[in-house]
């Protein structure tokens, strides 16, 4: 992933806008804040963090905006019936 947005930055996308996930929190329980420093503890959780941190560090060689979306637990329409809040 980092490698095509890399290319991408570098051949001129401005802004990029990646979906992150909770699991760089760890697997901690109760309230979350965008201030609380990332824990990943699977796989996934630290590939998105280091993503994060590879492109926040392109971000000191190439003038690009970031958004970086977290996404939680989704709920609604489609929803898998054996998910935690189906």
């Amino acid at each position: 992933d980092y490698a095509f947005l890399k290319r991408a930055v570098v051949a001129g996308v401005s802004q990029v806008l990646v979906t992150g996930t909770c699991f760089e929190y760890g697997l901690q329980s109760g309230p979350l804040a965008e201030s609380v420093l990332p824990q990943p503890c699977t796989p996934y959780g630290l590939a998105k963090h280091t993503l994060r941190l590879f492109l926040e560090a392109l971000q000191r060689e190439q003038a690009f905006t970031l958004q970086w979306a977290r996404l939680f637990y989704l709920y609604g329409e489609g929803q898998n019936s054996n998910s935690l809040l189906a």
